[in-house]
């Protein structure tokens, strides 16, 4: 039984490998936002960066440790009068960085050098990004040679990677290991090896911490917040040692007739019951878990 579970773990890896060939997943971050530049600014410039990630077989995603980090100084101003208002003219510099944020790896830079006018620096770094064209040749560039330093990078350092995974295991910083290990690119020869160790991690993750899943499940349940309880509980692997207690609490769930919690519990059920789902279920929750360590990375703010 557990040489099948096992065995179609693997295939279905496989599968969204194939799905996932020669693409690498990017995030837009800033660290920690500015005050006087807008989330929307920030959008705009992630605009311009999606046409040349997707040209250069990069796909966007909200959350990932592999990010693209924009930054922004202003190398000169100058007020020009233009009758009754004032014009406000700045020269900046725009600063994309390719960066992995667990290990602290430079993948790629470029500074651009805009010019923007408005009445703050807001308003000029919008006006300067909003004049870039989305084919860009200096972005494409930016984007592909990152793209090529990533796949190498993670090629070139397969078992490091791999070794530095367990260490983190060893210190039960299980989220953060399975961060690392899926932030390795699916196409590459290496993630056979990769998906072994996810699935190990996981595995670990599942002994050591269903039980507290459970313990934050229930206190949840307990104040009436039945989403945060779903989702708690949708970490709880359906086979693990508290598998049937998870099952229990569903059900109690269900009964509030909370149609959020109603929808995670479902998937959750036709998990218990088919091995093919029960693996799809926990590729999404190797996915969910990396996603939250991300969010908890406080000192970045990631723009989608």
């Amino acid at each position: 039984m557990k040489y099948r579970i096992f065995l179609s773990f693997f295939l279905l890896v496989a599968c969204l490998s194939l799905e996932a060939q020669n693409r690498v997943e990017m995030a837009i971050v800033v660290p920690q936002q500015r005050p006087d530049i807008s989330i929307n600014t920030y959008r705009i410039i992630r605009g311009k960066l999606l046409g040349a990630m997707t040209r250069s077989g990069v796909a966007s995603a909200e959350y990932s440790c592999i990010v693209v980090c924009p930054e922004i100084s202003v190398i000169n101003e100058q007020i020009v009068e233009s009758g009754m208002r004032n014009i406000t003219v700045m020269d900046i510099q725009l600063n994309l960085v390719a960066q992995q944020l667990l290990t602290n790896t430079v993948f790629n830079s470029v500074t651009l050098e805009l010019r923007g006018e408005g009445q703050s620096l807001d308003d000029a770094v919008r006006n300067a990004v909003g004049k870039l064209r989305s084919d860009d040749g200096r972005i494409g560039m930016f984007i592909s040679t990152a793209k090529a330093k990533i796949e190498n990078y993670y090629q070139s350092n397969t078992n490091s990677i791999v070794q530095q995974a367990n260490s983190m295991v060893a210190m039960k910083r299980y989220d953060e290991a399975l961060t690392l290990l899926c932030s390795y690119p699916t196409s590459l020869a290496g993630y056979s090896s990769v998906s072994a160790a996810i699935k190990n991690v996981y595995r670990q993750y599942q002994n050591d911490c269903a039980s507290q899943l459970m313990q934050q499940a229930r206190a949840a349940y307990a104040i009436g917040n039945y989403t945060e309880a779903s989702e708690r509980l949708s970490l709880v692997d359906p086979l693990s040692s508290s598998g049937n207690e998870a099952r229990a609490l569903c059900q109690q769930i269900k009964k509030t007739r909370d149609a959020e919690a109603a929808r995670e519990l479902a998937a959750y059920e036709r998990a218990s019951k088919n091995e093919v789902e029960l693996e799809k279920y926990r590729i999404k929750a190797v996915s969910d878990i990396a996603t939250a360590y991300c969010k908890s990375l406080s000192w970045y703010y990631f723009i989608f």
